[in-house]
């Protein structure tokens, strides 16, 4: 073996520097533009109510792509981004390239956190399947657009979590997954102050949700903080227009005496002849207008 190569070094020595050559005119001789036109015109192909925009794309080692200012939009609706980040970076995994699979790693800096994962393309890509994972990290929910747009509550807090998702990305509320979520430091401002409360405060909120059959399953939403507790469960009835969602859940929510000693219309509402402060109660509605009732 080592006389092999000690008779064939130049023509290895050869391949090498062709190949390096290779490499270095597809990095400076890349046709950026072309490329972030055809990304943007597939996106739409994919799915004609998005459009997808990239400021600027461009080839980073080890081998891959950095998009920056990339932005995901509904066409009926410009002014408020899906999906808004800084920059994403995509990195193909060589190996199953090999035997008819792709498998792409990304990571994208938005919302003050970062999101990072990876999505896998069967062989063939039979209808557009795919896998994909996603991990969230310290993501500041209040920087995402389309949650200001709920007209009974704004949120803020630090968004921490995984995801994952089968099925095909033009039909995505027809896909299967779940999800494992937690809010931090979070806060609820509501758009109508109740009973005069105006905002609550809550130190974690654990999220563990479920996709099928175009509904969303929460399998339990647990709130717990310095001056109220509670959980949550049902589902969510998901159609095209995602604000237009009908709501079906229902839980229990208990205000602790840090939250009641400054309110006293609080405490009448929740005082109950068992002496118990836990109430049970209903969302139903729409994600756009919810409506709480409670019993």
């Amino acid at each position: 073996m080592k006389q092999f190569f000690y008779k064939n070094r130049k023509w290895f020595a050869y391949f090498l520097y062709c190949f390096f050559v290779v490499v270095a005119l597809l990095y400076t001789r890349f046709p950026s533009a072309a490329f972030k036109d055809y990304l943007e015109s597939a996106a739409s192909e994919m799915d004609n109510r998005v459009d997808l925009s990239i400021h600027e794309l461009r080839l980073v080692f080890p081998p891959g792509m950095l998009l920056t200012g990339a932005k995901l939009t509904l066409r009926n609706d410009p002014g408020s981004a899906l999906f808004d980040a800084e920059s994403v970076s995509i990195r193909p995994e060589w190996l199953p390239l090999f035997f008819g699979g792709r498998t792409y790693h990304f990571k994208a800096e938005a919302y003050g956190g970062q999101l990072k994962g990876s999505v896998s393309l069967a062989e063939g890509n039979p209808a557009g399947s795919c896998t994909a994972s996603l991990r969230a990290d310290h993501i500041q929910i209040q920087q995402y657009a389309p949650l200001s747009r709920l007209a009974q509550a704004h949120f803020k807090g630090d968004l921490n979590g995984d995801i994952l998702f089968k099925g095909r990305f033009d039909q995505i509320m027809g896909g299967e997954g779940e999800a494992d979520l937690y809010v931090s430091g979070g806060n609820m401002k509501l758009g109508t102050p109740f009973l005069g409360v105006d905002s609550i405060d809550f130190g974690r909120l654990t999220i563990n949700m479920s996709l099928g059959d175009r509904k969303i399953r929460m399998v339990r939403v647990d709130l717990k903080g310095d001056t109220l507790q509670g959980a949550l469960s049902g589902t969510i009835n998901l159609t095209t227009d995602m604000l237009r969602s009908r709501l079906n859940l229902k839980g229990n929510v208990e205000p602790l005496e840090g939250f009641m000693s400054s309110n006293q219309g609080i405490l009448q509402l929740f005082r109950q002849k068992t002496g118990s402060m836990k109430r049970l109660f209903t969302i139903q509605g729409t994600l756009g207008i919810p409506k709480f009732s409670f019993s």
